[in-house]
């Protein structure tokens, strides 16, 4: 009656085949259970080095601003995308930069882009067109055009920007493509292929309305300062963006007819199902997350009720920003950490056998860690290469909670996978930044240096960026994939890869999004635990529905994979 009532057809909108498809026979739901308490191999070492490789970025505060009073849009920082815009095979990286008044004044300072040459990196913004004085958010980075050549998709609160790689060193504004669009506040982007056509769309993710959403903050009749929240605004609906394979696009929005507006902060793209068609998870800000699914002729449903991946165990919506995957159990099936905000627990989804998710985070010890954080960045990184992936996060409050007994700057945490637990663990570092609190916001992965290791990026609203490079001491083994597609979308976003040696296996997908207004460096990264020379096989099913395997395969070494070609290359010096 009320679908009638408002003009809408449900049986556009049908959610059972979907569902049939992300769930399956529900005779087979449950969790494979972890019985071994894992042992670390070794302790973590993480080194801030930024600034003796030449990384030099601080987000933009004015300093007659006090940073324990600021506006909602100052209080989220700025994206940082993993990007190799050369092609020489070292991951350069650029940062959205925030300054002047949104949405309509230029800001003062410019993104900047930093080229990575051999470990060094130097500022190449101007040199390569990078340049953007909108006041930026998150960022994407993805081949959209398919021509080998990585580009940027540019977040800002107001007028988001499309960069077409030229495959010279320099890059071309394309935003005309996406057509004549409202300028909002965006947060969170992803480049990756949405309804199954094999050609990269994008998605953004929108927080809250434009008007009134960069107020100071009010102070109460008391003298006390109102705390700035998404619900005293009205929530705006997601946008995507159609690629219609001749160098344009057609916006969609998330109608209220498929999902309620949510105040979305973080994303991933990828094939949460393992069934041939990717999904998108959205993080939303004190309102239910989404799920939405492709049900064909370019229409989405939500499905995180379905999948229970709407609220926490507590039943109600928590204020979720971050966002890492990984198969954590190591059941074979993608999981999902979610950071929140202080006095709530973190969420662990944990997806169940034929589908579905349940928040596990209080049986793994995640709510004791996380209950006193304001948590924004989350990544899954095997820190000791022992096979068990470990978590890492950026933490710091959006206002200054001190005198209600909160915090306000945070320590970063580092969360190591017991296999029936996580367990914060201290980190050995002589620059001493793992001594010390910020105000986290925005975190990558990279291998900077090309040795291997799974090095850190961190942004934050009061210090320089970080670079943590990984110099943990581990006897562990490990063995790491770039994915080329050639049937499926080049950046093969969904594609899955099993790695098994005796009577183990490790599962990885490739995602798009990546959380908290971040791309990650392209890269699969398996720890393999001790004695590993080589694997058995390499099973690797392609988004397109081919399948690849490769026997007995070298560890120690990335491989470059094409898709349909039988060899393996190596990408490391």
């Amino acid at each position: 009656m009320a679908s009638a009532l408002v003009g809408v057809d449900p049986k556009q909108f049908e959610l059972q085949p979907a569902f049939d498809n992300l769930i399956g026979d529900v005779s087979t739901l449950e969790i494979k259970p972890v019985l071994v308490d894992v042992k670390p191999l070794a302790t973590p070492r993480l080194v801030n080095v930024a600034k003796q490789v030449g990384i030099d970025f601080q987000w933009y505060q004015d300093k007659q601003i006090n940073i324990a009073s600021i506006p909602i849009h100052e209080s989220i920082g700025g994206g940082i995308a993993v990007i190799d815009f050369d092609l020489d095979g070292w991951p350069d990286v650029y940062f959205a930069q925030g300054s002047g008044e949104p949405p309509t004044d230029q800001c003062t300072r410019s993104n900047l882009l930093y080229r990575n040459l051999q470990g060094q990196f130097v500022d190449t913004t101007q040199t390569s067109d990078a340049s953007d004085r909108n006041y930026g958010s998150g960022l994407a980075a993805g081949d959209v055009n398919q021509d080998g050549f990585t580009d940027l998709y540019l977040g800002s609160l107001g007028h988001n920007r499309l960069l077409i790689n030229n495959g010279d060193g320099t890059f071309r504004d394309a935003t005309s493509t996406l057509g004549d669009v409202a300028d909002r506040f965006t947060s969170s982007l992803a480049i990756g292929d949405i309804n199954g056509d094999a050609l990269p769309d994008l998605y953004e993710t929108v927080y809250i309305e434009m008007e009134g959403g960069f107020k100071l903050p009010e102070i109460a009749e008391d003298g006390t300062e109102i705390q700035p929240s998404p619900l005293l605004h009205y929530a705006q609906s997601d946008r995507w963006y159609e690629n219609r394979g001749d160098g344009t696009y057609v916006m969609r929005e998330i109608g209220r007819e498929i999902a309620k507006p949510g105040t979305g902060l973080g994303v991933v793209i990828t094939d949460f199902a393992s069934d041939g068609n990717n999904e998108v998870f959205v993080g939303n800000d004190v309102r239910p997350n989404h799920f939405l699914v492709h049900t064909g002729n370019n229409q989405l449903s939500n499905a995180a009720d379905a999948m229970g991946l709407a609220n926490g165990y507590s039943g109600v919506a928590n204020g979720c920003m971050g966002i890492a995957t990984g198969d954590f159990n190591r059941d074979g099936e993608i999981d999902l950490h979610v950071t929140n905000f202080s006095l709530e627990s973190a969420n662990l989804y944990v997806q169940t056998k034929g589908g579905g998710f349940t928040d596990l985070a209080a049986r793994y010890g995640i709510d004791q860690a996380s209950w006193p954080m304001v948590g924004f960045g989350t990544k899954a990184v095997d820190i000791d290469r022992n096979g068990w992936l470990d978590l890492f996060v950026t933490n710091g409050h959006i206002f200054d909670m001190r005198k209600e007994g909160e915090g306000f700057q945070m320590p970063p945490q580092c969360l190591i996978n017991r296999g029936v637990r996580f367990a914060a663990t201290d980190v050995d570092d002589d620059s001493d930044y793992w001594n010390r609190e910020y105000l986290g916001r925005a975190m990558t992965t990279i291998d900077y240096n090309r040795d291997g290791a799974i090095d850190l990026l961190i942004g934050h609203l009061d210090q320089p960026t970080a670079l943590l490079k990984n110099e943990t001491p581990t006897p562990g083994s490990w063995i790491q994939f770039e994915l080329v597609g050639t049937q499926s979308e080049r950046d093969a976003i969904g594609a899955r890869v099993t790695v098994t040696s005796g009577d183990q296996t490790w599962t990885q997908w490739v995602t798009a999004g990546d959380g908290y207004f971040c791309s990650d460096e392209s890269v699969l990264d398996f720890g393999l635990g001790v004695d590993q020379d080589t694997v058995d096989s390499v099973q690797i099913r392609w988004p397109s529905g081919e399948q690849q395997e490769f026997p007995l395969v070298k560890t120690t070494e990335r491989y470059l994979v094409i898709e349909g070609e039988s060899t393996l290359n190596n990408r490391l010096p």
